[in-house]
């Protein structure tokens, strides 16, 4: 949409809130390397929400929620 950011966020039971993580240009899909991350780390969900031109205002998702994953590894 027209002068909005879509965000992406990671979620981890480590943390209290959502880390804000990088904006994107447009929704595609991207391919992680893993090999690096702790069991913990590979637990992470993440989300991409619809924020303001530029990211979230405040630090946090204001906007809606219009993806969501959690992290697994490919067997």
């Amino acid at each position: 949409r027209q002068g909005c950011s879509l965000q992406r966020w990671s979620i981890s039971t480590a943390a209290p809130s959502p880390v804000a993580i990088g904006l994107m240009d447009q929704v595609r899909t991207i391919r992680l390397d893993l090999r690096n991350l702790s069991p913990a780390q590979l637990r992470q969900r993440f989300a991409v929400s619809l924020e303001p031109a530029g990211g979230s205002p405040t630090g946090l998702p204001t906007g809606p929620v219009v993806m969501q994953g959690q992290m697994t590894p490919a067997n």
